[in-house]
């Protein structure tokens, strides 16, 4: 199938083949171009948003200004820019913003990443940011940012015929290719707008990598965070979501998204056994213990009445305990949307159940339990499911940590260790794997094991690097793992 069978089956008019000659909206785009988008520029340069460009490529000296989106209101209005410069011309408009592809590409890193709040001042990246790159995308909006630049590039290449900006866009784009993937860096942005945006570079450049790396995202969301969509893959939710603008780009792409990549859907079928182990409490770091202490797969149809099960899914349900240990200080608060499931495939499943509010919502005292259980519909074909259980610090942008009950041992011994600057965990002992939560500058953990060399230090959801923190005993003490959190 060629590039060209990925698209629209009703071709939309190009905009650059629209001319607006009206009384009443073509005096409006007029002032749009005289008036106000030069304002909005006018307010970029007034809050240091064009700035950060310079700053980044070395253009000027000085610290990064505003918060770490900023990047993109630029970009969105180079985008309004090109739209409004294709009805009505206007050559100091078009030469301001060829100003401004300069301070882009001046920005640009060699390898196409473009994030001016990194860039600026890598060492000590705004908070929010991620210790490094794509650590934090949950909120850095990393991703986001140049999803809006990809879209402004198309529109200014479409309306003037000038690369520059386009290559720039593309430039980055081929780096998100080479570092997400789903044999690669397997993480989504906590907001959408990405997604869409690769799908303007693939309808612009017949490029089918971008599609394969729009669907992957769109594929992928699971992750709880301030813009994402409450751990469940968009396709299989059920209800509506109270965050309208990531919903509403959500709702886009899978509308648009099976028309670019001919999908159907899913589908599968088969039952597998899940290796939890039960009747053993697992610590998930914080002093909440958790241990199953049952599974029913496929659950019993009076379990899962009201929930929608196209073919290929089915209804699991699990039973779970729940301890509060008593050296806690206090209270241990959990909530039914902490617990949830995942597989072999990678999904995260959200619990489904209608009772769920009753069934796993806890304030435990220190040394209380409590029982419950949950229900997920899961693909009948994913295999090896696992518990997990999000908990949220009470400190801004920490990105949730997740735990693998059947896999966590009964709490043993270990040394203290406080992070000296934040950093990724790893779901492993080496640079570049996936990675399982933050460990935030100055906290406290409790290290449980040590890679061979004692270069890495196991903790609770995850691998930490032992030369970012501060240890209290001997690392080379700790026991030594192998192998990767969760296995």
């Amino acid at each position: 199938m060629s590039a060209a069978d990925y698209d629209y089956p009703i071709q939309p008019i190009p905009f650059t083949q629209v001319s607006i000659q009206d009384k009443f909206w073509k005096p409006r785009i007029e002032t749009a171009v005289k008036a106000t988008i030069p304002y909005d520029f006018k307010k970029c340069e007034e809050t240091g948003r064009i700035d950060n460009f310079s700053k980044a490529g070395g253009l000027m000296a000085g610290a990064h200004q505003g918060i770490f989106y900023d990047d993109s209101d630029v970009f969105k209005v180079v985008e309004g820019a090109a739209y409004a410069l294709q009805i009505s011309p206007d050559p100091k408009l078009e030469a301001y913003v060829d100003d401004l592809i300069q301070k882009f590409a001046a920005a640009q890193e060699d390898d196409g990443y473009l994030y001016t709040a990194r860039t600026i001042d890598p060492a000590n990246p705004p908070q929010g940011c991620g210790a490094e790159r794509w650590s934090n995308l949950a909120v850095s909006h990393e991703l986001y940012n140049v999803g809006h630049m990809y879209e402004a590039a198309v529109a200014y290449f479409q309306a003037t015929g000038k690369r520059e900006f386009l290559d720039i866009a593309l430039s980055n784009a081929s780096l998100i290719d080479e570092v997400f993937g789903a044999d690669k860096l397997r993480d989504v942005p906590g907001h959408q707008e990405i997604e869409l945006a690769l799908m303007r570079l693939h309808r612009v450049t017949g490029d089918e990598k971008y599609l394969r790396l729009a669907k992957f995202f769109g594929d992928s969301w699971h992750r709880e965070s301030w813009y994402n969509l409450n751990n469940k893959q968009f396709i299989r939710r059920k209800e509506a979501m109270n965050k309208s603008l990531p919903f509403f780009l959500a709702l886009l792409l899978v509308i648009v998204g099976p028309v670019f990549a001919q999908d159907g859907g899913y589908a599968g079928a088969g039952t597998f056994k899940d290796p939890f182990v039960f009747n053993s409490f697992a610590d998930t770091g914080n002093g909440l213990l958790v241990r199953v202490t049952g599974l029913e797969r496929p659950a019993d149809e009076a379990m899962c009445e009201g929930n929608l099960r196209p073919e290929g899914v089915e209804c699991v349900g699990v039973s779970v305990d729940v301890r509060c240990a008593s050296s806690r200080a206090e209270n241990c608060d959990i909530i039914w949307w902490d617990f949830e499931l995942a597989g072999d495939q990678g999904l995260i499943y959200a619990n489904a159940a209608e009772d769920a509010s009753d069934a796993l919502t806890f304030d435990l005292a220190p040394g209380d339990e409590a029982s419950g259980s949950l229900i997920a519909i899961v693909n009948s074909d994913d295999a090896n499911l696992t518990l997990l259980f999000y908990h949220f610090p009470d400190i801004a942008y920490t990105f949730p940590r997740v735990f693998a009950t059947e896999a966590s041992p009964e709490p043993a011994d270990g040394i203290a260790i406080t992070a000296t600057v934040g950093m990724v965990a790893r779901v492993g002992p080496k640079s570049g794997l996936d990675f399982t939560g933050v460990f935030n500058r100055g906290e406290e953990l409790i290290a449980r094991g040590r890679s061979a060399d004692g270069a890495w230090l196991e903790i609770s959801f995850g691998w930490v690097p032992a030369e970012l923190v501060e240890t209290e005993g001997d690392i080379m003490a700790l026991p030594a793992a192998s192998g990767q959190c969760g296995k």
